[in-house]
């Protein structure tokens, strides 16, 4: 029974980190920096635009624009969060930029969700519902090791209270309503402090 408590509140408490993460960049990492840096090349773009009353043919030609960051360039290239060029695409009078996300690929979920200059407005970061983190790439690939751990802790809090208070019942309904309350308030208390601690770690991973 204890360690069905472990099991539910660890992966519960989880479960509920990566619901909130979903919603919140990850300071520092590669998803949030490529979708600042494609705002920032709207701008440069923008400016571009003002000065020539065209679009660039190529991203080259922003250089030398205040609101161009030289740092971004990498052996001439603009690169994403992944150390990848960016792709540019014009007709003459739209354009899009575009980065392929984690795996360099067209298409995928989550960190490997194709990013492009058309989402990375603040009030629109994270509102594509393919482009949140998946709960693999929350456990596994993203800087979440504090959370985790935190959640795994709580579960294990959450194993020696019901190891140490539930006693084995005597199945009569009074026993069975009483182990149920036991498991109840163990559970929920212990649910309730790992997201809250969790929730500190957010989005900072640390």
């Amino acid at each position: 029974m204890a360690t069905v408590v472990l099991m539910a509140v660890s992966f519960l408490s989880i479960y509920v980190s990566w619901l909130g993460a979903r919603q919140a960049p990850f300071g520092g990492g590669e998803q949030w920096r490529t979708l600042h840096e494609l705002r920032d090349l709207d701008e440069a773009i923008l400016e571009f635009q003002k000065k020539s009353n065209a679009i660039p043919h190529s991203l080259d030609e922003l250089a030398g624009l205040e609101s161009y960051d030289m740092w971004k360039r990498n052996n001439g290239k603009l690169i994403d969060g992944w150390g990848r060029p960016f792709l540019y695409s014009s007709d003459g009078t739209n354009y899009l930029i575009t980065s392929y996300g984690r795996d360099g690929k067209p298409g995928g979920k989550g960190l490997d969700y194709d990013l492009t200059d058309k989402n990375s407005k603040p009030e629109e970061e994270y509102s594509t519902e393919q482009a949140h983190p998946t709960l693999p790439q929350f456990i596994f690939d993203m800087p979440t090791g504090g959370i985790i751990g935190t959640c795994i802790f709580c579960g294990s809090l959450a194993f020696l209270l019901t190891y140490v208070t539930v006693r084995r019942p005597n199945f009569t309904g009074v026993e069975l309503i009483t182990l149920a309350m036991q498991l109840g308030a163990t559970v929920i208390g212990a649910l309730i402090i790992a997201i809250t601690m969790a929730a500190l770690h957010i989005p900072s991973g640390h």
